[in-house]
């Protein structure tokens, strides 16, 4: 999925008496809904066919090198999501997706399949709009899952007040244009691969010291963010730490008896961290998990052991790649993912992993961020006289120090 955001001003925060402006008859494409500076102001305003058709292009234009993160085709199924960032009127929401559902399949010959409109994301007042294009015919190449599956579970029923029940659906079935291969529809969760035997006692230990850990330097987390992001990392790390306490305390994590099902709640706590960091997390750990299926289903019998994790780590993580162009020397979460995935695939040596992966969050205070909030922060990072680690890198050096921790190494 693609996003893109066009704002006329700042939204206006309760409480605050400071507001930063947008000049008159001015725009900015890329604001978000937290105030973040967009990457071109313009001025005057151009009609809103233009302004779409911008958009657009930053979105879908597949011979842009740096924007090009989702792969378009013609006549591929999309769905399509107009946000509301709370300051427009319905008459303006409207005319805005009218223009996008026209331009979109003209310019780009692609018909959106479900059309859902409102405001999900609001910064309360904010006076502007996002486009969303999400490629499901993408998601249905790359999971294997059928188009159809995955439009029924767009249109599964939810009791999310803001959600729209039908929206602009175009209720025919959309024609299958992947041909899913017997690989790629294979079962990952069969039965016949129970998995190796698990001790629960010592998964809860291990991961109840590292969310205890994670807990105690959510201060520090904090202080980071607050110096080169919003401040809301720790906060979000705490929360997901607090969420999986709660599933060990309640026995959720480890009931089914599987390490792969203890796998599978952690992964759903990590989901609830939202932001990058939240979805960097847990589609590596949902990656492991099914790498670690696939593992023991074609080592039957085999011990639950490092040597395990140190052949399914990689593979995730070349998952995980796909997701995100960041990389070492980016000052992302990255900088610690990867080394630590390097070092324990070459050693199966789960304490010389973790010291690579504290080394490596470290490195992360003397780099310029490429990636994420901090790299759009210009004027607050020159004021610094020296750089903080990452946040998300941090806390995941610690997470990480505190699963050894409770595995007694």
């Amino acid at each position: 999925m693609v996003t893109i955001g066009t704002s006329l001003d700042h939204c206006h925060i309760p409480g605050r008496t400071d507001h930063h402006a947008v000049p008159d008859n001015t725009c900015v494409m890329g604001m978000g809904i937290h105030n973040e500076p967009g990457f071109r102001t313009i001025s005057p305003i151009p009609s809103a066919e233009d302004l779409v058709k911008e958009m657009l292009k930053n979105l879908l234009d597949q011979n842009d090198p740096d924007r090009s993160f989702t792969k378009f085709k013609d006549g591929d199924e999309v769905a399509v999501m107009i946000d509301n960032f709370g300051g427009l009127s319905t008459l303006e929401t409207e005319a805005l997706t009218q223009i996008t559902l026209t331009q979109i399949e003209k310019d780009w010959k692609l018909k959106p399949s479900r059309s859902y409109v409102g405001i999900f994301e609001t910064s309360l007042n904010g006076p502007g709009f996002s486009i969303s294009v999400g490629n499901i015919t993408g998601v249905s190449r790359s999971t294997g899952h059928s188009i159809s599956k995955l439009f029924e579970l767009l249109d599964a029923p939810t009791n999310a007040p803001a959600w729209p029940k039908n929206g602009y659906a175009n209720i025919q079935l959309p024609t299958e244009t992947v041909n899913i291969t017997k690989a790629d529809s294979k079962d990952i969760d069969s039965a016949s691969v129970k998995g190796p035997a698990f001790n629960a006692d010592v998964f809860t230990k291990a991961l109840r010291t590292a969310c205890t850990r994670a807990n105690e330097a959510e201060p520090q987390i904090t202080k980071y963010d607050l110096l080169m992001g919003d401040g809301d990392c720790g906060e979000a790390v705490s929360g997901a730490c607090t969420a999986i306490l709660s599933k060990l305390d309640s026995g959720a994590v480890t009931q089914s008896g599987s390490v792969f099902g203890a796998l599978d709640e952690v992964a759903s706590s990590l989901e609830d961290i939202g932001g990058s960091l939240g979805a960097i997390l847990s589609i590596l750990v949902t990656a492991f998990t099914n790498s670690l299926r696939e593992y023991y289903g074609a080592h039957s019998g085999a011990p639950l052991a490092a040597a395990a994790f140190a052949h399914s780590l990689p593979p995730a993580m070349r998952s995980l790649m796909d997701y995100t162009g960041a990389r070492v020397g980016d000052r992302t979460v990255m900088d610690v993912l990867i080394p630590f995935s390097e070092r324990l695939a070459a050693s199966a040596d789960l304490a010389d992993a973790v010291h690579a992966a504290e080394h490596a969050a470290q490195k992360t205070a003397a780099m310029e961020p490429k990636f994420g909030r901090a790299s759009y922060v210009g004027d607050r990072r020159e004021s610094l006289e020296s750089l903080p680690p990452d946040p998300g890198a941090y806390a995941v050096s610690v997470f990480l120090k505190g699963l050894l921790e409770g595995l007694g190494e």
